[in-house]
């Protein structure tokens, strides 16, 4: 029997009581740093659950035992052990997720799209708003109350979020925008994606193939749009099979032996590859019209697409740098 997932539980309850608050005040750009004693408790709780779910995901993700300057061993810290080495195998601190619950009434970009993480894996002035209000309300909560602020409540939920979806692990099935939830369960949040399915299918199959745009996503994106591993494999198969037979029907053609003759006359064997690889390129504008690629362009159409995590891998497999994630 699969091991019961505590944290989503949790999360969602925390969720629910940050809701229960927009009863009472307006979330907007104006009210970021309203503060209370209750809004201070509810962080005070959430981190408590970073605390733990980090920790938890360091175990189970290769993370070692940790020691102090005498050699004996020590308590992991959640922020600069924990959150720091899932940032170095998955670049969590960048994550950017959106904050697209109808009741938050946000204009402000940065309150819209938020990263939650950034410097998360830090301590002290140089940690992340979320870490630093819960160190100094905990220590200090008269004195530091307004950090006890909406702000900071966002922002320290959010980065539970990003933790309770790389903990779930998921893969999920991809039709259309319209057919998948990107809130994965959340009512707060949703996430960002990288759209890895915009690509020409090169022969190299590597993820250069990307259209740059999204590609540039690929630091921040929570998660990606792709093929799955199947159905690319097929595509390039069936890329590979159609220039096999496109080289070969260029060799047939008339035209293409008449441009040939002429162009490799007194010329060197190494000269001759270059300028039959140039001619190829020149010509199958012309060819590609007449004899379609019809097998691949079924193998297109009909390819299976799927959501994955993005934990800074290769999103697809190639030949040249082995298996995402």
């Amino acid at each position: 029997m699969e091991n019961f997932n505590s944290y989503w539980p949790v999360y969602k309850n925390l969720e629910e009581e940050t809701l229960q608050l927009t009863k009472y005040i307006n979330f907007d750009d104006s009210q970021m740093k309203v503060y209370s004693m209750y809004i201070a408790d509810l962080i005070l709780r959430i981190v408590v659950e970073i605390e733990s779910l980090s920790k938890e995901l360091y175990k189970v993700n290769g993370g070692s035992d940790v020691y102090d300057d005498n050699g004996k061993k020590r308590d992991l810290y959640f922020d600069t052990d924990c959150i720091n080495y899932l940032n170095s195998q998955w670049n969590i601190c960048e994550r950017e997720i959106i904050v697209s619950c109808a009741r938050f009434n946000f204009t402000n970009a940065n309150n819209k799209i938020i990263k939650p993480l950034h410097k998360a894996n830090k301590r002290g002035s140089s940690s992340s708003k979320w870490n630093k209000a819960y160190q100094a309300v905990k220590h200090d909560r008269r004195n530091n109350l307004k950090d006890g602020n909406i702000e900071n409540l966002i922002s320290a939920l959010g980065a539970l979020y990003i933790l309770n979806i790389y903990y779930k692990n998921e893969t999920y099935q991809y039709v259309s925008n319209a057919s998948f939830d990107n809130r994965l369960g959340s009512d707060i949040f949703a996430v960002t994606f990288v759209n890895a399915t915009k690509t020409s299918i090169n022969i190299d199959d590597s993820d250069i193939s990307i259209d740059s745009n999204e590609r540039s996503k690929l630091t921040s994106a929570l998660c990606i749009i792709k093929y799955t591993d199947e159905s690319w494999k097929e595509m390039h198969d069936a890329l590979t099979e159609f220039n096999s037979t496109l080289i070969n029907g260029l060799m047939k053609e008339p035209e293409f032996k008449r441009r040939l003759g002429v162009e490799i006359s007194n010329k060197s064997e190494s000269e001759i590859s270059t300028i039959v690889q140039s001619l190829i390129k020149e010509m199958q504008n012309e060819y590609i019209p007449k004899h379609p690629p019809l097998d691949m362009v079924k193998k297109m159409s009909n390819a299976k697409k799927e959501v994955i995590l993005n934990k800074g891998k290769n999103v697809y497999v190639t030949k040249n740098s082995g298996i995402h994630n």
